[in-house]
């Protein structure tokens, strides 16, 4: 598991950083999507299409990754480039080895692709692990982005 203070890990390229009103109380290293309204929200489909957005920790308001944001708060997020790393949170008592390709489990964790692993390319992969896990609870791990 990750031990980081930052969600950005290694950052290759210069990453889109945007803010944006919360829905509900994203942790630093959900995956976010973008609602109807304009606000971020986390990602809330299973193995569906996500922009691979993340909620960053909020240092300038002395914030860490462990700390939510508040509902209808300004949360931040990058969406960052293929190849940047991040940490990103991992659905619970997930086992997850590296190199494995991760989706959106539907709750602002990441999951295991579920769907046929011989057409990756039609499916909405996210990340891929770099680093394994396998414990019951939610885990941030370190992941690259695809």
């Amino acid at each position: 598991m990750s031990t980081s203070n930052s969600v950005i890990l290694k950052q290759y390229n210069n990453a889109v950083r945007e803010e944006a009103l919360c829905d509900g109380t994203p942790l630093p290293g959900h995956l976010l999507m973008l609602t109807s309204a304009g606000h971020f929200a986390v990602h809330n489909v299973a193995g569906g299409n996500a922009q691979k957005r993340f909620a960053v920790e909020d240092e300038l308001q002395g914030k860490d990754i462990t700390t939510a944001y508040t509902a209808s708060s300004i949360c931040q997020a990058v969406l960052p480039p293929p190849g940047d790393w991040i940490q990103a949170r991992l659905k619970a008592s997930e086992n997850v080895a590296i190199g494995d390709y991760l989706e959106s489990a539907g709750d602002g964790t990441l999951q295991k692709v579920t769907a046929d692993s011989a057409d990756l390319y039609n499916q909405n992969v996210v990340a891929v692990a770099r680093e394994a896990s396998n414990v019951g609870t939610v885990a941030r791990i370190a992941v690259q982005v695809v």
